[in-house]
């Protein structure tokens, strides 16, 4: 596989290719972004209080923890976190949707 940046690496317009994708590798992308997609259609469509229940039962997690990480260290990271995910759902339908699976559960080879 191969990644070509189609102008400079830092200009916001260039584009990327990749070469070279096996259709192994290519099913998987798919199935990444369908699950991407459909956790964060969850995730935005679960109430205020679902999200901060989530939220804090991940800053508790023994993941974050190990990271050096607590609550209050989390909360900050998580402010910007709803905006994040629409920008990330909204990609990743322009991918799913680009590449003929615009939505999660779509097959491929149908």
């Amino acid at each position: 596989m191969e990644r070509i940046v189609n102008g400079h690496y830092a200009d916001p317009d260039s584009t990327r290719d990749i070469l070279g994708i096996t259709p192994h590798q290519f099913e998987r992308l798919i199935m990444i972004l369908q699950q991407f997609h459909f956790s964060t259609q969850e995730m935005l469509t679960a109430t205020e209080e679902e999200r901060k229940d989530l939220f804090k039962s991940m800053a508790s997690s023994q993941l974050m923890k190990s990271m050096g990480q607590d609550e209050r260290d989390f909360e900050m990271v998580v402010k910007d976190l709803e905006e994040q995910l629409i920008e990330g759902y909204n990609v990743s339908y322009e991918f799913l949707a680009a590449i003929n699976q615009p939505y999660p559960g779509a097959s491929y080879n149908s």
